[in-house]
């Protein structure tokens, strides 16, 4: 893809995020600390369109998918990049259960529920396609446990029986 292409390229500004406690108003509020910073390879732009900003990679497997930027601090912004984000289904790969992801809203939704051991998958909103729910049963997965804002119940609730129709377990 021709913006993930561009992404790569530009990626000589950004630099590893190093915290201290309190620096990011994000991290610190999901216990996201250096070592996680590193693991999922988020980065800082110095220069450029997203001078500032978060940069956080999301693959599938081990390939490149997606990235998005986000200010540092818990009322910021999101900057997406163009791709078309309902036929991609990134995720983080858990020790815990191999056949069960947890769908989540956002990408640090989904490494708060990674780094506990469990395998997360991002779906950049609250919506679910057909495409991503082939993906979740194409990657291996037999369950799905929703997790979704405490806002979105009605949401949740419809999720729960799209993915079953399709052949998902679902909690």
């Amino acid at each position: 893809n021709r913006q993930i292409q561009e992404w790569r390229e530009t990626t000589t500004c950004f630099h590893p995020l190093h915290l201290r406690c309190g620096d990011c108003e994000v991290c610190g509020k999901r216990f996201i600390y250096e070592a996680y910073l590193e693991r999922y390879n988020i980065r800082y732009a110095d220069k450029g369109k997203f001078k500032g900003k978060m940069i956080i990679p999301l693959y599938e497997g081990r390939k490149l998918v997606y990235a998005l930027a986000r200010d540092l601090i818990i009322k910021g912004n999101y900057y997406n990049f163009r791709v078309e984000k309902k036929v991609i289904l990134p995720y983080y790969l858990g020790r815990i259960n191999k056949y069960e992801i947890y769908l989540c809203e956002g990408v640090l939704d989904a490494i708060s529920v990674n780094k506990l051991g469990f395998t997360s998958g991002v779906l950049l909103g609250t919506h679910i396609t057909k495409e991503q729910i082939e993906q979740v049963k194409q990657f291996g997965f037999d369950t799905a446990i929703i997790c979704l804002d405490g806002d979105m119940k009605a949401k949740s609730i419809k999720w729960y029986d799209e993915l079953g129709k399709r052949g998902l377990k679902t909690k």
